[in-house]
C-alpha cells in the first residue's frame, strides 16, 4: 500500500506472511553399520514480515525519511529420513529432526537531508540493526514480537558536502 497524504508526506506498509514446505531438506549426515549415510527431514517453515516506510519534505531543501523492516523465521523439521539410494530416491526412517530454529531481524533507518546551500548538502542518517537466532517453540508470531526484545546495533552516519 503505497499512500501520499500531503503534498508532503508519502508513506507505504506492506505485510508479508509466507508458508513454505520442502520434503526433503538435508539435515545432516548419521553413521550407521560403519557408514556415512545423508539424513533429510520435512521442513515446515513460516515467515513474518513488515515493511513501514515514510518520506517527509519539510521544505524544498529540507526532507526526512523513515524506514523500518521487522522480520521472523521460523523453521520445524519432522519425518527424518536416512537415504540410502540418491539416485532413486530411496530413503528410510531414521535420524533425528533437527531442533526447531527462528531468526529475527530488524532494520530501521531515519535519514535527514538539508540543502543548506544550492548543491551544498547536510545528510544525517542513523540505522538500526537487530539480529538473532534461537530454538523455537515455531510460532512465527511470537517470534515477530520478539525481534524488538533483541539486542541493537545503532550507527550513526554524517556526510556533509561544499559546493564552492
Amino acid at each position: 500500500m503505497n499512500i501520499r497524504s500531503t503534498d508532503h508526506v508519502q508513506w507505504s506498509a506492506g505485510p508479508v506472511y509466507r508458508l513454505d514446505a520442502v520434503a526433503w531438506q538435508p539435515t545432516g549426515v548419521v553413521e550407521r553399520d560403519g557408514e556415512r549415510w545423508w539424513t533429510v527431514a520435512r521442513l515446515a517453515q513460516r515467515t513474518l514480515s513488515a515493511t513501514a516506510r515514510a518520506d517527509v519534505v519539510l521544505s524544498p531543501h529540507l526532507s526526512v525519511q523513515f524506514y523500518a523492516q521487522p522480520f521472523a523465521t521460523t523453521r520445524r523439521f519432522d519425518l527424518p529420513q536416512i537415504v540410502i539410494a540418491p539416485l532413486t530416491g530411496g530413503l528410510v526412517p531414521g535420524g533425528k529432526a533437527p531442533t526447531p530454529t527462528e531468526d529475527r531481524r530488524f532494520n530501521g533507518s531515519v535519514v535527514f537531508r538539508w540543502e543548506y546551500h544550492a548543491g551544498s548538502f547536510l545528510t544525517i542518517v542513523w540505522n538500526q540493526v537487530r539480529d538473532a537466532a534461537a530454538p523455537s517453540d515455531a510460532n512465527v508470531g511470537d517470534a515477530f514480537g520478539r525481534v524488538f526484545h533483541d539486542p541493537a546495533i545503532n550507527v550513526l552516519a554524517i556526510k556533509a558536502s561544499l559546493r564552492l
